[in-house]
């Protein structure tokens, strides 16, 4: 290998899922990309096993919410052999004593198994959830803007961001600005009384990361939901 092998643009450490899609979208973007990985497979939670012979699934990863769909334009994925089968939604359902509480259908949609009053808590909860998720979605997909020397294209994201809040009104913008850094602990305790809707939420909040019900921005996790 010559020193001019070893000069790289860019070192991804990791051939998960987020390594991968880091070092191909620099590589596309014509970057001199090196991926390091310690393990024998690449893909991470998201790479594919053999658990029986003739049955293979997903080793970790059991949701594709998290797969934004710009990632499978950019990089092409479906044309590399991606497939993805729809199915109908998977209910989340919490066990206790007091029997099983169930929530059904988009973004849970249809909850059971609860007092009326708590239906209609969680019916307000979930819609408010959902117009807050619409004004923060964009920023998915949208560079961090460079505070020093914003471009014509980042004054305009942001110009479209205050405009999506000014459209949800006073008083939801204002409640939206005051709930966004919350822990999802505090705003479900705030709203909720069922302790295994409480429970049920705070778990899907926090799957998949390393914060906890409490940890500050923890109600971020829910909206990405």
């Amino acid at each position: 290998m010559t020193s001019s092998d070893l000069n790289w643009d860019a070192i991804v450490i990791g051939g998960g899922h987020n390594g991968l899609v880091a070092a191909a979208t620099l590589a596309k973007s014509g970057r001199k990309v090196l991926l390091l990985e310690a393990g024998k497979e690449l893909g991470g939670a998201a790479r594919t096993e053999e658990f029986a012979p003739g049955f293979r699934v997903s080793a970790v990863a059991h949701l594709l919410n998290h797969l934004h769909p710009d990632v499978v334009k950019t990089l092409e994925l479906e044309r590399h052999g991606l497939t993805i089968e729809r199915g109908d939604f998977v209910p989340s359902v919490a066990l206790s004593k007091d029997g099983p509480l169930v929530l059904h259908g988009a973004y849970g949609e249809v909850l059971t198994g609860a007092s009326p009053s708590e239906q209609s808590a969680w019916k307000e909860l979930r819609a408010q959830l959902l117009r807050h998720a619409g004004v923060l979605k964009p920023f998915l997909s949208r560079r961090p803007p460079d505070l020093a020397g914003m471009s014509l294209g980042e004054m305009t994201g942001l110009g479209q961001t205050a405009l999506a809040l000014k459209r949800l009104g006073k008083e939801d913008m204002r409640d939206f600005l005051r709930v966004l850094l919350m822990n999802v602990y505090d705003l479900l305790d705030e709203q909720l009384s069922d302790d295994r809707l409480k429970g049920l939420l705070a778990f899907d909040a926090t799957l998949g990361s390393h914060l906890g019900p409490r940890s500050p921005t923890s109600l971020l996790g829910l909206y990405y939901r």
